[in-house]
């Protein structure tokens, strides 16, 4: 239901998607482009790949890995 809804919304409004994902997203170099530099994490578990995944295919990115911690 929530990604359909955020299928809906217009491109030029902001998207922020909120939630507890127990999701360790880590260093690999092919998620660079979707979540920075920053990310605590050496290694991603499967629900860090499922996240990194939906928000490539959705054109955006995971912005807690963008900032120096």
């Amino acid at each position: 239901m929530q990604v359909f809804f955020l299928n809906h919304v217009p491109n030029y409004h902001t998207k922020i998607l909120l939630g507890d994902f127990k999701e360790k997203v880590g260093r690999d170099n092919s998620f660079k482009l979707t979540i920075g530099n920053e990310s605590l994490h050496e290694d991603s578990n499967d629900n860090g790949v499922r996240t990194v995944n939906f928000t490539t295919s959705k054109n955006l990115v995971v912005r807690s890995t963008m900032f120096l911690h």
